[in-house]
């Protein structure tokens, strides 16, 4: 017999010969994109338990200086655990006095087996974003991409609260853990800190100007723009992070031109990466300079005309203040996805990348390498249309029925459809064409 979890009360015994590979997550309707990030998200080895863990920390810590437990809410938190638990990525914590074989309670029937599919259901996991945002109301097909970044987004801010509201814990600005023995390290920060510095550096004096730390939980690249000549997902990193000349002012010396730079300070412990590929239609040459559209990811990168480059140090304030009202009458070009393949890699590494001066500690991994173990892909015209779908690993500990034939430390690949899933292979994901035409993110954890 193979048992699945439930969230408390027995487990659901089902027989062998049902074929059943993993726990699918039922479509609420055009859910596909929430089913995608969470079984993604999940192949996190480790995410998940730590993520129990804090819970749990957090809600004693809590009621023991507050005197009540049931203040410290932890809504969003709650709901990923229980949809872990669901998904047997979470080994089941039974209550204590209910034996296997007692009737569960309403709350507990959230697996059901169909069709040889077992597939737990994420309504109330849903109810709860809904209740934190309108960005995915009602049941229309939505941004993968925005979805996982929101929840891990989200996630961080209510763990961060709550460990902030403990008395003697201390949250940084940002939202990171300090080294006091009371804080509290957050699975948030543990995964998904991906720390890097930005320098504008200029090309005459060397004078260094406009440093700027940030913190992002997901990284999103661009792919290459030819068909005939698709980049690896290292060479995409590699693009991402290569220098670039910049059109600024130097405040020591007359030069105008900066080699602007990007590395990074702190490795997280899973890497994800979201590809650029719906991409605008480019304008017709004809447009005026003044009509076109303030592109948000590189608006730093050019400063206008000579007359107006921006310094170094006033770069940022200089882009801010350059949007004119004939640019907010300016009707966007459609949106257009490119089907360049993404030539996935079992391995990539942050080495090249990397600060000399690296903020390493207990929480950082030791390794620059990372392993791949998540990929989401989506097909159709637009990020909110079409179907999404994903192929993560899992063994025994990340909710694999049957792993007896597994070596030890080895990991199966499974296709992820909504409630079906079904057993895949490395080269397949991996190096498949259509998977990597159809490939939108990618989750790396560190070795």
């Amino acid at each position: 017999m193979v048992s699945t979890g439930l969230q408390s009360g027995p487990r659901t015994t089902l027989p062998l010969d049902c074929a059943i590979l993993a726990t699918g997550l039922r479509n609420l309707g055009n859910t596909c994109y929430l089913n995608s990030s969470l079984q993604t998200l999940f192949s996190v080895s480790g995410f998940a338990t730590d993520l129990r863990s804090t819970r749990d920390l957090i809600v004693a810590k809590y009621g023991s200086r507050q005197g009540d437990e049931s203040k410290a809410k932890l809504p969003l938190t709650n709901a990923l655990i229980d949809t872990a638990v669901d998904l047997r990525v979470l080994l089941l914590e039974e209550s204590a006095g209910q034996q296997a074989g007692e009737d569960a309670t309403e709350g507990d029937r959230r697996i059901t087996s169909h069709n040889r599919n077992v597939f737990a259901n994420p309504k109330e996991l849903k109810k709860v974003i809904d209740a934190l945002t309108d960005w995915f109301h009602a049941y229309q097909q939505q941004d993968a991409h925005e979805a996982i970044g929101f929840i891990i987004d989200a996630l961080h801010d209510e763990l961060a609260g709550a460990a902030k509201a403990i008395k003697g814990g201390t949250i940084g600005a940002d939202g990171a853990s300090g080294a006091k023995d009371e804080d509290i390290l957050l699975p948030t920060d543990k995964y998904f800190r991906l720390e890097f510095r930005e320098q504008n550096v200029c090309t005459e004096c060397g004078f260094t100007g406009g440093e700027i730390t940030s913190v992002l939980r997901n990284l999103p690249i661009a792919i290459s723009e030819d068909e005939n000549k698709p980049w690896t997902v290292q060479e995409t990193l590699e693009r991402h992070f290569a220098p670039e000349t910049r059109d600024l002012k130097c405040e020591k010396c007359p030069c105008k031109k900066a080699r602007h730079t990007t590395r990074v300070v702190k490795k997280p412990g899973a890497l994800l990466l979201s590809f650029k590929r719906f991409v605008q239609e480019m304008p017709s040459p004809m447009v005026n300079h003044q009509d076109k559209p303030v592109d948000k990811e590189n608006e730093n990168v050019n400063g206008g005309s000579t007359d107006d480059t921006p310094s170094l140090e006033g770069e940022r304030a200089s882009a801010a203040s350059s949007a004119t009202p004939a640019a907010a009458a300016f009707v966007a070009p459609p949106i257009i996805r490119s089907k360049v393949r993404v030539c996935l890699q079992e391995k990539v590494s942050l080495a090249p990348f990397m600060v000399k001066d690296d903020k390493a500690d207990d929480s950082t991994p030791k390794s620059h390498s990372f392993d791949a173990v998540g990929v989401v892909h989506h097909i159709g015209s637009t990020p909110h249309s079409g179907h999404y779908t994903a192929d993560a690993v899992r063994n025994r500990d990340l909710g694999l029925f049957d792993d007896s034939q597994l070596g030890e430390g080895e990991k199966k690949w499974v296709i992820f459809d909504d409630t079906a899933t079904t057993f895949s292979d490395k080269i397949t994901v991996l190096e498949g064409e259509t998977s990597q035409r159809n490939t939108y993110m990618a989750m790396y954890v560190a070795e």
